[in-house]
């Protein structure tokens, strides 16, 4: 079942989970297994994703304003006078 925090390919989200285990075992807790690393990734995501996503929209609104203002002086310069 696909959650709406479930982004990125499968291959992302198995390496994202093989990082996890690698980090809990150089910690000590190699009693970790993939099923917890991937309630961590869902957790993250869960908590995380909708933070990021919103400061993606902002980025991208500041990009566009910028585009936009870019486009309007340009656009100014073209203008003739009678």
């Amino acid at each position: 079942m696909k959650r709406k925090w479930d982004v990125g390919s499968e291959e992302q989200h198995r390496k994202c989970v093989e990082e996890i285990l690698t980090r809990l075992q150089e910690q000590g807790m190699a009693e970790f297994g993939i099923i917890a690393a991937g309630d961590i990734i869902s957790i993250v995501l869960q908590n995380y994703g909708p933070d990021i996503y919103n400061l993606a929209l902002a980025d991208a609104r500041k990009l566009i304003e910028t585009k936009l203002a870019d486009i309007s002086t340009d656009l100014d310069v073209l203008v003739q006078s009678d």
